[in-house]
């Protein structure tokens, strides 16, 4: 049955039933919450999705044939998309898919998706069969298993509090951003050019209308990111293998690197001028793009990457800054009048979800005393508390594979110019005897990716490797795999009120739009529930947490510190 009647799917959900759509967190039950208040019914995601009432089978597909990572074409969030749409999903679970229509096309006919006639035959026929194939993909995929109720949970508080509520922006300030940007754009081309032998003409003489496209162009580019620590491996490419250097790719090499820490800010600059000599909307017209009547973007939330972590889209919240001064990026976004924004995240997160996996006990000890994992490996390991900034930058290349050669590279990149090719070595060799069950641990890990097995992130995600970089992308996934599952882990512990408060996610952090008269409340229930013991089996990793904030915008929660 085809109908536009809404009121049967409310008494349908009030009769305790169910209702399953593809992206149903993204659009379809995102629209069913609009259309209920307007009506008058009830229809709360959050309590749903706990009783079990909604089951979006994009999310299902996600979980059950996850994402590959490939530097440069596997992690895009469209690519991920396009496997996991509804058309890829039924024919990967045998479907005959048959003819559906041309959406689309049909919306540019009538002036939009929104101008599309009910009656329409055309979209009654594509929308009788894309209903069919909804309930025929959704039967073969079968009861969900505990994880998968557990991401629908996950999925209703994001959508909820991220996307419905909204993040409200201060327009008069992103309009002057705007403004400046325009200058600032001038400036980084010249910048580009004058800095990294930016080519302005082709073979032949002629002004190039795009200079980074061309080869030479792309050289200079790939030149530029050498010099600054980067391998060219991790530089998106195409389908051709040439680089890739549009919106999405430098999104998502953004998104890797400011994941990571220690980065050079250079890079953050150099990724900013390619988008500027490329004519790349900056985060501010981005922004603006998406700020809708209510002076708010509503960004989509979705597990795009193959960690499992989030693609933040329309806008891009995890593409606005935070190192290197970047953080001013986030002013635009700011508190309701008698709110304040505070920024909460896990500390050193990756390393604690590696330890509770790998329970080597030398390792677990070094979560448990009075020093953070820095000082306490560099007491440890270097032998000397002083040499914090040194074990910082040497830590996360040992558990992420990188050799000495590369750390001395990258140490010197981000202003450790005091580690040398042997204390790196020394380092390393340090780490593994000091820490057998680690190393052990990470080469199962490889042999296992290399196998073509899938990765279990120690909550039940599946995580898929490339065989071929297995031996620094298997423990990463492991890290960064288990570090989005206890972020999930402590926003399920949160009251649902104050899940609600969050206005966005970003790798191991949230920020929440708090009320100024629940202040302390919220902080203190927000760390309760970002504190726990956890390891998939074997000795509890602690879980602790700290705070940014309170403040009135985004960007300055960092300088107000908890």
């Amino acid at each position: 049955t085809v109908t536009d009647g809404l009121v049967a799917i409310f008494d349908h959900l009030d009769a305790g039933g169910t209702i399953s759509a593809h992206n149903g967190f993204g659009f379809d039950f995102l629209a069913l919450a609009i259309e209920a208040e307007r009506l008058g019914r009830r229809f709360d995601l959050v309590a749903l999705a706990d009783a079990g009432q909604l089951v979006d089978t994009l999310i299902v597909s996600i979980c059950r044939t996850p994402p590959m990572v490939e530097f440069g074409k596997s992690g895009s969030a469209e690519r991920v998309m396009r496997e996991h749409s509804l058309v890829a999903t039924a024919e990967r679970l045998g479907i005959e898919v048959g003819k559906l229509g041309d959406l689309k096309a049909l919306a540019r006919r009538h002036g939009g998706f929104d101008m599309i006639p009910l009656d329409d035959p055309e979209y009654v026929g594509y929308a009788q069969r894309d209903g069919e194939l909804q309930v025929a993909v959704t039967e073969a995929l079968g009861d969900l298993s505990d994880y998968e109720l557990r991401e629908m949970r996950i999925m209703a508080r994001l959508a909820s509090s991220i996307t419905l509520a909204g993040f409200k922006v201060d327009q008069r300030l992103l309009a002057q951003r705007i403004a400046e940007g325009v200058t600032r754009e001038r400036e980084l081309t010249d910048w580009l050019i004058a800095e990294h032998g930016l080519p302005t003409t082709l073979p032949n003489g002629k002004v190039a209308k795009k200079p980074a496209a061309t080869k030479a162009g792309q050289e200079a580019l790939l030149v530029a990111f050498e010099s600054m620590g980067l391998d060219r491996r991790h530089i998106p490419r195409t389908r051709t293998g040439a680089p890739s250097l549009g919106k999405d790719a430098l999104d998502e090499l953004s998104d890797l690197l400011d994941g990571l820490d220690g980065v050079e800010p250079g890079v953050f600059k150099l990724i900013e001028a390619v988008r500027a000599v490329n004519g790349i909307r900056t985060v501010y017209d981005t922004a603006a793009q998406h700020v809708r009547k209510d002076g708010r973007t509503h960004s989509s939330v979705l597990p795009l990457q193959a960690s499992g972590r989030f693609s933040v889209r329309q806008p891009g919240l995890t593409v606005f800054g935070k190192r290197g001064g970047k953080h001013v990026e986030r002013d635009i976004f700011v508190a309701a009048e008698g709110s304040s924004l505070v920024a909460f995240d896990l500390n050193q997160i990756d390393s604690r979800a590696v330890a509770a996996h790998c329970q080597d006990a030398n390792y677990l000890k070094l979560f448990t005393g009075e020093h953070d994992i820095h000082t306490a490996t560099a007491i440890e390991v270097l032998g000397d508390a002083k040499y914090r900034e040194e074990a910082k930058v040497l830590n996360h290349g040992v558990n992420y594979g990188m050799g000495p050669e590369a750390m001395v590279k990258h140490a010197h990149k981000v202003g450790a110019t005091s580690v040398t090719d042997k204390m790196a070595q020394d380092f390393v060799h340090a780490m593994d005897e000091k820490f057998p069950a680690l190393k052990l641990w990470k080469d199962d890990q490889r042999k296992r990716a290399e196998l073509g097995d899938t990765l279990d992130n120690g909550f039940g995600r599946n995580m898929k490797a490339d065989g071929q970089r297995a031996y620094t992308q298997a423990p990463a996934l492991m890290g960064q795999g288990g570090a989005r599952d206890l972020m999930m882990e402590s926003l399920l512990r949160m009251p649902v009120d104050v899940a609600e408060m969050v206005r966005a996610i970003v790798h191991d952090e949230f920020v929440l739009e708090i009320p100024d008269a629940r202040l302390d409340e919220v902080i203190a229930a927000v760390l309760a529930a970002m504190t726990f013991e956890w390891a998939p089996s074997g000795r509890g990793v602690p879980i602790e947490a700290g705070y940014d904030g309170p403040a009135k915008s985004w960007g300055q929660a960092y300088a107000a510190k908890g």
